[in-house]
């Protein structure tokens, strides 16, 4: 369930951040969401596999259609690492700190050795990942985090990051 919970806690941290305050039916939208997940897949095969990638970005097609319809907010997502073969997670994460401090949260799925989690990052330190998450603490070590394109993880490593599995998020009124 923490791919859903991450794509409704990004678009509440993205209009937080934007002064949005409507009254927004965050409970409707969770359902809209579960609804389309539920057409593809038996709901408790989502809860008990997991979300993936497609159907992230599937979640927050919908979330997107519903806010512009209902709300008239716009939601502009950007998978930056899409194309990428390389990368230096820490020092791209911190690179982050900048969009995070105009507006933009981080979408972040991540693997480690005991479990895969979807996650949404408010801001980034110099030395961590501020997070709004129900499952961990209020942050996470940048140094935790290698990337590698088809997400494999070494033993010394403690969490992988993929090209599709961050994404910025930003919210604007139309």
């Amino acid at each position: 369930m923490c791919g859903t919970y991450s794509i409704i806690n990004a678009l509440r941290a993205a209009c937080y951040k934007e002064g949005i305050s409507d009254k927004i039916s965050w409970r409707m939208l969770f359902r809209i969401i579960l609804k389309q997940h539920d057409a593809k897949w038996r709901l408790a095969e989502m809860v008990t596999e997991g979300t993936d990638t497609p159907d992230i970005m599937k979640g927050l097609l919908t979330a997107a259609e519903y806010l512009k319809r209902c709300h008239g907010i716009s939601v502009k997502v950007k998978w930056p690492w899409k194309a990428r073969r390389t990368l230096d997670a820490p020092a791209a994460l911190a690179r982050l700190s900048k969009e995070t401090k105009l507006g933009h949260v981080v979408l972040l799925g991540y693997d480690g050795h005991k479990y895969a989690h979807w996650t949404v990052v408010t801001d980034i330190t110099d030395e961590d990942l501020m997070l709004m998450d129900s499952s961990h603490g209020p942050s996470l070590p940048l140094g935790d985090f290698s990337f590698h394109p088809d997400g494999h993880l070494a033993r010394n490593q403690t969490y992988v990051i993929t090209p599709w599995s961050l994404a910025t998020i930003k919210v604007t009124r139309r």
